[in-house]
């Protein structure tokens, strides 16, 4: 990474680990035997209080709030303007439309759209067809900048045939998906060149497509419904049309931290189950550095957290991580992404046999193949990409 505060972000983290090295030699114990008892203790009360200290000096250091240079290049300040528009456009949607019900003379604007919304355009988000706007998602700000801010990429490990129609699983979730919506929501990392002839939704909780004026954002991106009726009628629109769906959901967004790559997939089935009914083959994706823009709060299975961020998940259908970013002015906290690397790698895609009524044997034979397939490419690219040393897991 290159720039002013990913230098300072880099010496931030270099600070803790030499902290935690200097811990680590104060506290190992002595090998020098002691020839009296006063000179054991004397050296044990020694190292106690040299622990101490030093457990003492690198809470003040994580507890200090570590501030941005000012003399930041303007494109860096465009990228940060970038991620805050992308992070915000839902709130400002909700915002203009209360805005606008509240004050009368937006209301022979906002009543006849809401109508039009509920009453006759209810069902793009699930026809298959959509409004993609191929300028908007090619328009460098915000995306162009957004891709820059981490920076985000898009690899390519094989070709995919534009004749047949593919389902993309993307993991992990992370806490937004960020590099599902950079690389394969826009063409910021021009996936359209990447893949020609491959008509790619990224598909979203329906719950998205009920805020006004957001919904039209999304589905001018090519977002469209991640049911099942949206995933059959996209499949359905000829050769090329394909879909890409966030497996782990909501559930695997609450295990996304920096150095974990532990995805919720063992039952996930449903998209496996698509692909064989839809004759679509299935492609892995695996988005190294997507768990590692974001840091959250302790929340442990069975802990008091987990249980309300589940609460949270069943009730609406989505979850609340609290989550730990930086700031626009500070390194140490904030909701902003840490411009840490996000790279996204697709893998070869696996041919399914079309049985329009499969059996759970035949998903659960997909599914393996799939797992394997999605290892394999962990493998062969976390030495590059990632920390070698970190697995990948399947924990539900």
């Amino acid at each position: 990474m290159t720039g002013t505060d990913q230098q300072h972000e880099a010496k931030s983290n270099r600070k803790t680990k030499q902290s935690n090295g200097s811990t680590d030699a104060l506290v190992t114990p002595s090998t020098t035997t002691s020839t009296t008892t006063t000179t054991s203790t004397t050296t044990s009360a020694s190292h106690g209080a040299s622990a101490a200290s030093a457990a003492s000096t690198q809470q003040q250091q994580q507890r200090r709030i570590e501030f941005a240079p000012l003399n930041v290049p303007l494109s860096r300040r465009l990228e940060t303007l970038a991620v805050m528009i992308f992070l915000s456009q839902q709130l400002i949607c909700i915002l203009a439309a209360l805005l606008m019900l509240t004050v009368p003379v937006f209301w022979p604007i906002i009543v006849p759209y809401l109508l039009w919304m509920h009453l006759v355009d209810h069902r793009t988000a699930k026809n298959g067809v959509g409004r993609k706007s191929q300028w908007l998602r090619s328009a460098r700000f915000p995306f162009g900048f957004l891709r820059a801010y981490f920076p985000a990429r898009l690899i390519k490990t094989a070709e995919l045939n534009p004749q047949k129609n593919y389902i993309f699983g993307y993991h992990p979730h992370g806490i937004i998906g960020l590099g599902a919506c950079i690389n394969f929501g826009t063409e910021a990392s021009n996936v359209s060149k990447l893949f020609p002839g491959i008509d790619t939704r990224v598909l979203t909780l329906g719950v998205n497509f009920k805020i006004p004026f957001y919904r039209d954002y999304l589905m001018a991106l090519n977002f469209a419904d991640v049911g099942k009726t949206s995933i059959r009628n996209i499949l359905s629109k000829g050769p090329g049309s394909s879909c890409l769906i966030v497996v782990g959901g909501a559930a695997e967004a609450l295990d996304a931290r920096p150095g974990v790559a532990d995805l919720t997939l063992a039952n996930r089935k449903g998209f496996v189950r698509e692909a064989i009914i839809n004759n679509a083959c299935l492609v892995p994706v695996f988005s190294f550095g997507e768990n590692d823009v974001y840091s959250q709060a302790a929340n442990p299975p069975g802990s008091r957290v987990r249980r309300f961020q589940n609460f949270i998940k069943e009730a609406l259908g989505f979850t609340l991580p609290f989550v730990i970013g930086r700031g626009v002015f500070n390194y140490t906290f904030g909701l902003l992404p840490h411009r840490r690397p996000i790279v996204t790698v697709v893998g070869t895609p696996i041919e399914v046999p079309h049985i329009l009524s499969p059996t759970e044997k035949d998903v659960d034979e997909i599914h393996a193949r799939y797992v394997a397939a999605l290892k394999d490419l962990y493998d062969q690219y976390k030495d590059e990409y990632s920390d070698p040393k970190v697995n990948l897991r399947l924990v539900a």
